[in-house]
């Protein structure tokens, strides 16, 4: 199966929802491409659940149970995929030496942040794929310095560029090409931060540090190419 990153954004489901408090949401920045399609379908967890504390919540069961096997079907076909470098590929079922294909922290991000969303969404705190995303995570914000610099910018960071751009990453105007300069997956940091952030606050507020300047720069960057 040939999964690209324009697949793996139709088949993500309901992952992409944040939560900005327990009684606000707020619904991220998404690439344009499939922005309408997946518009809907990134609140369809929560509004299940939440339907399941109505009068109809019986009628929501199976709708639900179908819901997580969809999700956890993309998971499991996508992480079988995944090296040791625990860096997708562009096509993430060929090897990084085919013909038009290489590393991508992109959907890396991306998927890693389905993982706890899907956890947050639905309450689940042993899913089997957690040990997969958190692994994500460290590989993308690892450093390869001691001496980090908190400022504005970024050197000492395996893959984000001195001046805060996820690396390596898709083209965004043609995917089968490496790009230096992605503003998806700038969004997708940030989907991934606020969906772990979330999934510690259901874990009783694990303590974790991100450079600040780079989740601001990786925000700024998607709101000005979505504007």
């Amino acid at each position: 199966m040939l999964l690209t990153p324009p697949d793996i954004l139709s088949i993500v489901l309901f992952a992409l929802t944040s939560q900005t408090s327990k009684s606000k949401q707020s619904r991220p920045t998404l690439p344009r491409a499939r922005h309408n399609e997946m518009d809907g379908r990134s609140r369809n967890a929560p509004s299940l659940r939440y339907h399941q504390n109505s009068e109809f919540a019986g009628s929501m069961k199976n709708e639900m149970n179908d819901l997580k096997t969809w999700v956890e079907e993309v998971h499991i076909a996508m992480y079988s995929h995944l090296d040791s470098s625990n860096v997708f590929t562009n096509y993430a079922d060929q090897s990084p030496t085919s013909a038009r294909n290489f590393y991508d922290a992109s959907s890396t991000a991306l998927m890693a942040g389905t993982v706890f969303r899907y956890m947050v969404e639905m309450r689940d705190k042993k899913y089997k794929y957690m040990d997969r995303a958190q692994t994500a995570w460290d590989t993308l914000f690892a450093t390869n310095s001691t001496n980090l610099d908190n400022g504005d910018n970024f050197i000492g960071y395996s893959h984000f560029t001195e001046d805060g751009w996820l690396t390596p990453t898709v083209n965004p105007n043609d995917y089968s090409i490496q790009g230096t300069h992605s503003p998806e997956g700038q969004a997708f940091v940030v989907m991934l931060h606020a969906a772990r952030r979330d999934w510690q606050a259901m874990n009783g507020g694990l303590n974790f540090q991100v450079h600040v300047g780079l989740l601001l720069f990786s925000i700024v960057a998607t709101v000005i190419w979505a504007i």
